[in-house]
């Protein structure tokens, strides 16, 4: 499973608004998974690992 595809599963569960409406949680959902597949792929240089 590659990277993007982690961060499709994980990035709305790691990254859950709330206080947001489910609908403002589903427009988000792009960015969130950007966010998470980015963290995967440069993992030791986000987390000096």
């Amino acid at each position: 499973i590659d990277a993007r595809n982690l961060a499709i599963i994980f990035g709305p569960t790691l990254i859950w608004n709330s206080q947001a409406s489910l609908q403002s949680n589903l427009v988000d959902n792009p960015e969130k998974i950007r966010i998470i597949e980015s963290f995967i792929l440069y993992v030791c240089e986000t987390f000096s690992v």
